[in-house]
């Protein structure tokens, strides 16, 4: 038996032998982690505590009229691997291309490449894609698109609701003790129904690791997501079957969620962007949104213009009544919460002073610290730009781990009640942890948050963004025994996290972007203060387009057009 399956099942039950197994194997990990060292310094702390990371604007925010789902286009760089939303948005307005064509081409592919990456949980039916593309054609006939994303194929990740689909949030579908099987939702989260009604084209549902709850984005009931450019090698989760598909070429872009990087990690290794909005600005919906505090939603995209497009629509959804994230808001501040402001994406020309933490952006791998440091080094090429290892901080692993107890038992929170005994071996493992977590330990973790979200904003006071790398390391191999039982590899998920939780904790802004595929992805991170979004989508937008010429798509894609190209003639 695999060791993390015997443990899982030492770990899992409620007789005194498990209860003490598992306070023994919590207690052991929490220690391991450093949690008496934060509950001592955090003691000593006369900050008060912070749930939610909601900030107010120090002084009022500059508004602007930018809509990128609606305006100039912003997607002209000199070379792209992939063909963005605005390439697809001008075929259709220019009659080259027609929305029943590409969903029908699309549709074929995501089938076919479906048997070998394992990336999709459930299709859409093919009647209300035709029929979809149909009223989508219909209104380019007439020069009226509802957007930009008007007969844009996308998909979401298994964690939404999507009407008249199953929402398993990755476990097994074939286990008759699950209670989410046949349970169909109603209506579309918000989030959904905004972009459907941007006229995007909902393909179905992705694969995602189970719960969303680890990093690594590998399903053991789904034999998958397998990286796409090495089905070898894990493609990052938990978003990871959304990240495949776009990374395929399939979708221009999918919707994830991001609790501990999970758009951000698989868009990374999968060799695409994640994007992950200033906390609160994504009003989604479902039975997470009141109990996650590190939780975002946000898009996965081939390239940053895109993520705008797409972030643009997201955060416009029309909620029944006050959402939760605006009651709390408004609770804490009397203000309503901003707006996100797109106006730097359009500026004639920028002006941006950017940090970095010179010890902290080393610690990866070789391959990724040049990388890193070349794009330091264009940074300080660009003209108005400033770039400086002046990023000053301490209690590093303080604040990781607070994110990582945090979430951890936020996942317990919101999974306490569900069948245990149907999960994967490493699920269990880490609810079991997240279990053992008591008052204490949140009151130590809040602490933390406020005081880190104080030194943050210090920092941001000198500087419009820090950048690190957006993994240390690349795509990493799929180990033996992972597919029979799942993987819980603690070192190799902070590894994973090292730049990561920053967002999650204390709910910043953050773009991750693909700088090379030699051969596999690796890219940087811009992280911003809050309710600059735009600015940060600016920042990642020109390091993109500088370094668009050094991306490749996987090979499995470039063979696939040509043999597509060939069937042609």
């Amino acid at each position: 038996m695999y060791l993390p399956q015997m443990a899982a099942y030492a770990m899992t039950g409620n007789s005194f032998i498990t209860k003490l197994v598992r306070s023994l194997v919590a207690k052991n990990m929490l220690n391991n982690m450093g949690a008496s060292e934060l509950k001592t310094f955090t003691g000593s702390l006369k900050t008060g505590r912070m749930k939610w990371p909601f900030y107010r604007p120090e002084k009022e925010k500059e508004s602007s009229s930018q809509r990128p789902s609606q305006g100039e286009d912003l997607s002209a760089a000199p070379t792209r691997p992939y063909r963005s939303i605005e390439d697809i948005y001008r075929a259709y307005m220019e009659r080259r291309e027609r929305p029943m064509d590409v969903v029908e081409d699309v549709l074929k592919r995501a089938k076919a490449l479906n048997e070998d990456f394992h990336f999709m949980v459930q299709f859409q039916d093919e009647e209300p894609l035709f029929r979809a593309a149909t009223l989508s054609a219909q209104r380019y006939a007439q020069g009226k698109p509802l957007s930009k994303l008007d007969g844009i194929p996308f998909i979401v990740k298994d964690e939404m609701s999507v009407a008249g689909f199953q929402e398993l949030v990755g476990t097994n579908p074939k286990d008759k003790k699950n209670p989410r099987i046949g349970k169909l939702a109603t209506r579309n989260d918000p989030v959904i129904q905004a972009l459907i009604d941007a006229g995007a084209i909902l393909f179905g549902t992705s694969v995602m690791h189970e719960y969303g709850i680890s990093p690594v984005g590998f399903n053991v009931w789904a034999q998958g997501p397998l990286n796409a450019y090495d089905p070898t090698r894990y493609t990052g989760g938990s978003s990871s079957g959304p990240a495949t598909g776009v990374a395929l070429g399939l979708f221009p872009f999918a919707i994830g969620f991001d609790g501990g990087g999970s758009i951000r990690d698989p868009s990374s290794w999968s060799g695409v962007v994640g994007t992950v909005a200033t906390f609160g600005a994504v009003r989604y919906e479902n039975a997470e949104t009141e109990i996650f505090t590190t939780l975002h939603c946000g898009p996965i995209t081939t390239n940053v213009a895109d993520a705008a497009i797409v972030l643009d629509v997201m955060a416009n959804t029309k909620n029944k009544g006050h959402h939760f994230y605006d009651k709390v808001y408004k609770d804490m501040f009397g203000i309503r919460m901003p707006s996100i402001n797109f106006g730097p994406l359009y500026a004639q020309e920028s002006r941006f002073t950017i940090g970095y933490h010179t010890a902290w952006s080393e610690d990866c791998a070789p391959e990724v610290k040049a990388m890193f440091y070349e794009v330091r080094d264009y940074i300080k090429s660009h003209q108005g730009w400033r770039i400086e290892p002046n990023f000053e901080m301490s209690h590093w692993n303080d604040q990781a781990i607070s994110h990582t107890l945090t979430i951890g038992r936020e996942f317990w929170q919101a999974h306490q009640n569900d069948v245990i005994d149907i999960l994967e071996p490493n699920t269990k493992m880490s609810l079991d942890l997240g279990r053992e977590l008591d008052d204490s330990i949140t009151e130590a973790t809040e602490k933390m948050k406020k005081w880190a979200s104080e030194q943050w904003m210090k920092q941001f006071e000198k500087m419009d963004a820090v950048i690190t790398p957006a993994m240390a390391i690349p795509a990493q191999t799929i180990q033996s025994g992972v597919k029979e039982y799942g993987l819980f590899n603690f070192t190799l998920v902070s590894i994973m996290s090292k730049y990561i939780w920053p967002s999650n904790l204390m709910g910043f802004p953050s773009v991750t972007v693909t700088i090379k595929t030699d051969p596999l992805p690796i890219g940087i991170q811009v992280i911003c203060p809050p309710f600059k979004d735009g600015q940060c989508l600016a920042i990642a937008k020109e390091i993109e387009d500088h370094f668009a010429h050094q991306r490749k798509r996987p090979e499995v894609v470039v063979l696939e057009e040509a043999q597509t190209t060939t069937n042609k003639k």
